[in-house]
């Protein structure tokens, strides 16, 4: 059995709304669950339970405390691996000496938490690059991101992210979401095909692009609803109200996890129009997984962690950035087809890679490589 520090800042807080839609939170989560459920590991969590409101501030009371803490615990606890969430959370690395019985020290990188455009940050990131034992990027793109850093291949193994294989609670059902979208966004309830988005509203997600450039172009009359809160919102809402298209748009803002599911159930086609935003890259796209769990099939902008997830033709369809005619073309094609045929082989994509019990092996096998004392444990 492997005995496993788990240190991370970006844990929600219980039944918080879902703020981290598509983010580092999710993840952090769920993998913490699925390494506590796994019979090769003895997780001990050292955990921050924070939602993004008061992240920033609680973070650095989080690492300054851990500096003196996890020192102390490994010691005591003699772990074979720390596992830090984040770059962010391995910024401890900096005061930590390893010693020859120390523990291998990894840390998960995800994406901004590589390529944030801080000179500061970016000094401090290749220092703590330089006492890891190893990286695991949630992507191919990420991995690229901390070659760039200056990390060599080996040094890095891409382990994706991943989903748990069923519900924790019921979707809402179809009527109710219905009757949710005509009394509070007077969208018609008549029958029409049904776009959705899900994700923090940040500029690369590219849902302002979206509506200007694409929904336009579709010859299918269409509903286009967007799950998510964040920086853009007020942006968004006011490229909604100039749209022609605005009666059919809805900004949903945060939806708890069963309307969620419920929506992912509810919808037709999920899209996401990524654009790239310097020194903030998409690592990988989960809700792309959450979507694919229900069968609904994604139309996305082929760049950086989405091309991990989407393998064109067989869960998804990826088009070239800022090609709003392909965009449309592709959602078009899509709604001329039967979509249900292709519900069973979407979940069994995601089922065969993208689960935790699938990825929690991965974990397993690159643990075991880095310490011969976690193989004879």
């Amino acid at each position: 059995m492997i005995r496993l520090f788990f240190v991370s800042h970006s844990i929600p807080p219980t039944n918080d709304l879902l703020e981290n839609i598509g983010g580092m939170q999710r993840a952090s989560l769920q993998l913490l669950e699925a390494l506590r459920n796994e019979v090769h590991f003895n997780v001990l969590p050292f955990l921050l339970m924070s939602s993004w409101r008061f992240i920033h501030i609680q973070t650095a009371f989080f690492l300054i405390k851990l500096i003196f803490r996890l020192p102390i615990a490994i010691r005591r606890q003699r772990p074979e691996i720390v596992l830090f969430s984040s770059m962010v959370t391995a910024a401890v690395m900096l005061f930590i000496k390893k010693k020859g019985s120390s523990p291998k020290y990894v840390a998960i990188a995800h994406g901004r938490d590589v390529t944030l455009p801080n000179p500061l940050y970016q000094i401090i990131l290749k220092c703590v690059f330089k006492k890891l034992d190893g990286v695991i990027a949630v992507s191919s793109a990420t991995k690229a991101s901390c070659m760039a850093c200056g990390l060599s291949s080996d040094q890095v193994v891409v382990i994706p992210n991943a989903i748990p294989p069923g519900y924790d609670t019921l979707p809402i059902p179809p009527k109710t979401i219905a009757d949710f979208l005509f009394q509070n966004h007077h969208i018609p309830r008549e029958a029409r095909p049904v776009l959705l988005t899900v994700g923090r509203l940040v500029l690369r997600k590219g849902h302002a692009w979206f509506i200007e450039h694409v929904l336009q172009r579709l010859d299918h009359d269409v509903i286009y609803l967007i799950v998510g809160d964040g920086p853009e919102y007020d942006t968004i809402r006011q490229t909604i109200a100039r749209s022609p298209k605005r009666h059919t748009i809805a900004l949903l803002g945060k939806m708890p996890e069963d309307w969620l599911l419920g929506l992912y159930e509810y919808a037709d086609i999920f899209v996401m129009p990524n654009i790239s935003v310097p020194g903030d890259i998409e690592g990988f796209g989960i809700v792309l997984l959450e979507a694919n769990r229900a069968g609904l099939p994604a139309v996305v902008t082929d760049i950086e962690g989405i091309t991990d997830v989407v393998t064109d033709g067989l869960n998804g369809y990826r088009v070239k950035q800022n090609d709003a005619a392909g965009f449309a073309n592709k959602i078009d094609s899509l709604l001329k087809k039967n979509m249900k045929q292709a519900k069973p082989q979407i979940q069994q994509h995601v089922r065969g890679h993208f689960i935790w019990p699938c990825v929690i092996e991965k974990y397993n096998r690159y643990f075991a490589s880095l310490s011969p004392r976690a193989t004879q444990s």
